[in-house]
Parts: C-alpha cells; sequence; structure tokens
C-alpha cells in the first residue's frame, strides 16, 4: 500500500524494485501481506536507493497481532523506528535486528510469531526512493539472496532502540 510503482532495472537484487516517489510530501508505504512468523529469524534486510543528493532519514514500524496494524494500534504498541535509517545519496542497505525487538512502551517484545504489518515512511524530498529485496535471514545470509554492495553504500543498523550507520566498506578495508 502507499504510493508505488514497481521499475525494472535498477534493483539491488534481481529485476524489480519498488519506486516510492517523495517530491514535497512524507511518504508511506507498508504491507499486511507478510509471513506472520518471524521466530527462527534474527534479522530483517532490505535495501533502499535514495535519488536524492542530500542526506535524509526514514522510518520503520513494526505491528503485531497485540499492536495491530497502523490503523488501529493503540499509542506506542508497535516497534517504532522512527527517523533510524539515514539514507545517503545511493544504495543503502538496513539491517534491523529481531531480538529482541521491543515496543516503543518499553513494556514487551513485540511477538514475533504474530506480526501483522511492516510501514516504511520517507522525508520529503525532491526526487524519490526505490525500496528493494526485503528479506528475513537467520545467521550467514546465502549469496543467493545477497544484495549488491559498494563500499560506498550507506549501511544503517538497527538494535531495538541503537542504531549504528556507516559505509558499506570497512575502514580497515580502505587504505587511506
Amino acid at each position: 500500500q502507499g504510493p508505488l510503482e514497481i521499475r525494472s532495472g535498477h534493483a539491488s537484487h534481481g529485476a524489480n524494485a519498488a519506486r516510492v516517489r517523495t517530491e514535497g510530501h512524507r511518504a508511506q508505504i507498508s504491507s499486511t501481506h507478510l509471513a506472520s512468523d518471524w521466530r527462527g529469524y534474527d534479522r530483517l534486510l532490505f535495501d533502499v536507493y535514495s535519488e536524492s543528493e542530500r542526506v535524509s532519514l526514514a522510518s520503520i514500524r513494526i505491528y503485531d497481532a497485540v499492536g495491530g496494524t497502523a490503523a488501529t494500534a493503540p499509542r506506542d504498541e508497535y516497534f517504532n523506528g522512527d527517523e533510524k535509517i539515514l539514507l545517503l545519496n545511493g544504495w543503502n542497505h538496513v539491517e534491523v535486528k529481531l531480538t529482541p525487538l521491543t515496543a516503543a512502551t518499553f513494556q514487551r517484545d513485540i511477538a514475533l510469531d504474530r506480526i501483522r504489518e511492516l510501514a516504511l515512511s520517507f522525508e520529503p524530498g525532491p526526487a524519490a526512493v526505490l525500496v528493494d529485496n526485503l528479506r528475513l535471514v537467520s545467521g550467514e545470509e546465502p549469496a543467493a539472496t545477497k544484495s549488491r554492495e559498494a563500499p560506498q553504500d550507506g549501511v544503517s543498523i538497527i538494535d531495538n532502540r541503537w542504531i549504528t550507520s556507516r559505509q558499506a566498506a570497512h575502514p580497515e578495508d580502505v587504505p587511506e
């Protein structure tokens, strides 16, 4: 759901990506058509391509059966990753660690066996973003599902309330 269109030819994995227009308004996309049982996985991974030359932020919300969906959720009864994704120009890789994943109330963990909705929102910008290769992973990711990475790509790792942002290349891999 949301203002998106499927585009071919510019994907981090496979042939297609979802293009989301962000011109002049905060854009949100969401899906209730997901696997509902995320137990056994340790992270959610996906990629976002930003067409903007400026740095921007994106948000992620994850709703479970206790919290409902975006339309029905009681206040703060979902995982709230508000503005926790840093988007640089080009490809950005996002990792959300699933254990633990706490509701915004800090009173309970998200029920990974009863996931209902995933929502992504993006700051207004002059262009658009592409979202691609949304997947659940446990342990080492198989080569068949990995996204292409370049040293200059952005990486955002969300570990419950904490975030780490860096470029894809590790400092020790890049000569001065």
